[in-house]
């Protein structure tokens, strides 16, 4: 997905310099703000806790990880292509709401960072805790089970 981004950011200019009904501000940025949109619910589906903890810790991490870059690159292939616009003189200028079409998504990279980071720690909790101390600290939860039911 991250490789379609600048394709689908050169359609778009190219939209928005050929097209008579999307050569407006407003409807350009909401179509925008539709394509970060639904960026953002695919991608945090896809990474949301419930789901994303119940994988192996490196398939989280790649995830969270992919998810990070994702969001960034939407950003930056969109200031990308407003700076290709402004160079080229051609058509009028992208002068769309930064707010608006990014606030979402710089938060949800935030969070793809922060569970990335989580990630990392349960890998190593992984790592640290093998499956010697799993078995020996399942046995004396049995052990004192037995001892003390409730």
């Amino acid at each position: 997905m991250i490789a379609a981004l600048p394709h689908i950011m050169e359609g778009l200019q190219m939209i928005w310099m050929l097209s008579r009904h999307y050569n407006k501000e407003e409807r350009m940025g909401m179509m925008l703000q539709m394509i970060g949109k639904l960026l953002d619910e695919r991608v945090t589906n896809l990474i949301h806790p419930k789901v994303l903890f119940k994988r192996d810790p490196l398939v989280e991490l790649d995830l969270s990880d992919q998810a990070k870059n994702l969001f960034v690159t939407w950003i930056s292939t969109y200031m990308n292509t407003r700076h290709n616009i402004e160079q080229s003189g051609k058509g009028t200028r992208w002068e769309f709401d930064r707010t608006r079409l990014f606030s979402r998504t710089e938060y949800d990279a935030l969070i793809a960072q922060h569970l990335s980071e989580i990630s990392v720690v349960l890998l190593e909790f992984t790592n640290f805790f093998g499956p010697e101390i799993k078995e020996v600290s399942l046995l004396t939860f049995k052990s004192n089970s037995t001892y003390f039911p409730n």
